[in-house]
């Protein structure tokens, strides 16, 4: 058995049975991986652990530029998190990564969130939460103007000359459907944008920010779902637009 299989078996003996013959802690394999990457990858507690108390470098990086940390948080993994960061793991780019969190990760992904920001100045912090905040509704507003401008051209078109007769039935039902989710669509952005806004005041007014990690957290992941939402849109708009066209 060799290190990385060890490692990814949660194998403490065959970690250390390796790395008596000589196996660098380190070491990669033909895919450019460290058994330490592996063994976060996969939530391996144990190879963690050893691997560490063997000398494996915590910041050590793939070919993408992600650390075992940044593995730990995308798979929301707060023990190995925590021991990666007692080992002196920079939290850099991981709590970005925390923060986006998998769809599956579930509560673990909340609880990761917490053990790195923990590690954070509290400014440091405030000015993170800041950031994303900003960003994210820069991407976001990009596709919601998008989004936006073609619903409202279409629904002018309609406006102007009616359903045409010529739909039948399921057609017809595509279009109405359609424009319900346009309006749904409208109501969730506007809600969504005030509660942007009532998070970036509570930052501004230095409500501790480990009081909001859980609020950014859930509007990013609602933003994510409202620009594939966003992008559904867009699609079926070009498909109607070529039904209606006279």
């Amino acid at each position: 058995m060799d290190l990385w299989a060890a490692a990814a078996r949660d194998d403490r003996r065959g970690i250390e049975r390796c790395l008596a013959q000589g196996v660098p802690a380190d070491a990669r394999n033909a895919d450019g991986e460290t058994a330490l990457l592996v063994a976060a990858s996969l939530g391996r507690e144990e190879s963690v652990r050893t691997l560490l108390e063997r000398g494996a470098s915590p910041d050590t990086t793939d070919g993408e530029g992600r650390t075992p940390l940044m593995r730990a948080a995308e798979i929301g993994h707060a023990a190995i998190a925590r021991l990666l960061l007692d080992a002196g793991a920079r939290g850099e780019g991981a709590l970005g990564v925390a923060m986006t969190g998998a769809p599956d990760v579930g509560e673990g992904g909340s609880e990761v969130v917490r053990v790195i920001a923990e590690r954070y100045p509290p400014q440091a912090l405030r000015d993170e939460l800041r950031r994303w905040l900003v960003d994210e509704d820069a991407g976001f507003g990009d596709d919601r103007d998008r989004t936006v401008t073609g619903v409202n051209e279409l629904v002018v078109r309609l406006r102007g000359m009616g359903i045409p007769r010529g739909l039948d039935i399921s057609e017809r039902e595509r279009l109405t459907l359609f424009l319900d989710d346009v309006v749904r669509y409208d109501r969730e952005v506007r809600d969504l944008l005030a509660r942007r806004e009532s998070i970036l005041r509570q930052v501004d007014a230095e409500v501790p920010p480990a009081d909001l990690l859980d609020k950014i957290r859930h509007y990013r992941s609602r933003t994510r779902r409202l620009v594939t939402t966003a992008t559904q849109l867009r699609m079926e708009r070009v498909v109607l637009e070529r039904l209606i066209v006279p």
